[in-house]
């Protein structure tokens, strides 16, 4: 069974959908992670727009950290993975950033192997920008990230479903019904 992984780039609706699919994927079948960025501003206080480049590189390494054992656990147990976010949005923030060689071999070696086990529900920056006060709200650097996400789905040939549909329950049916015609979802 292929995860389900959300992902797009800041205040698009991917934890608003999670939230969707939550509801619809009964309890016994799948493993579901929140969105880890946003938990680890909000524990260390902390907003995008005001980050330093160290400040960057920790939650890019705790995001990545947090996405590899997500895949990781739905692998080697029998629950499909609904993951708010993946390693493609973390690939994406972290492209211009000074992350260790080490990890970012890591995650390149888990993109690679994501066409295997898992499925991007990308959805495209078509929403207004909310300010939640902890993300980004530059309208241009969320296309730019929308941009890298694209580019990094085909650079490792991750299969993909781009969401057309608009509010949280309406993408829900369609990453549900994509996922059970196309990827035998039962």
């Amino acid at each position: 069974m292929k995860n389900i992984l959300i992902t797009g780039s800041y205040s698009v609706g991917k934890s608003s959908l999670i939230h969707e699919l939550e509801n619809k994927i009964p309890y016994e079948k799948r493993i579901v992670t929140k969105d880890t960025a946003r938990f680890y501003l909000r524990k260390k206080g902390l907003t995008s727009n005001e980050l330093t480049e160290q400040q960057k590189v920790e939650l890019q390494t705790f995001v990545i950290a947090s996405y590899i054992g997500a895949i990781m656990q739905s692998e080697h147990s029998r629950f499909m993975g609904v993951l708010d976010g993946s390693l493609i949005e973390a690939a994406a923030y972290s492209q211009e950033l000074p992350i260790g060689e080490a990890l970012r071999d890591q995650m390149y070696d888990h993109l690679t192997n994501y066409h295997e086990h898992s499925v991007a529900y990308v959805i495209p920056p078509t929403i207004p920008l909310e300010d939640d006060g902890l993300r980004h709200n530059d309208k241009e650097f969320r296309i730019e990230i929308h941009q890298r996400i694209m580019h990094i789905i085909e650079a490792f040939n991750i299969p993909y479903h781009l969401i057309s549909f608009q509010g949280p329950d309406y993408r829900a049916h369609e990453v549900l019904h994509t996922h059970k015609n196309l990827y035998n979802y039962k």
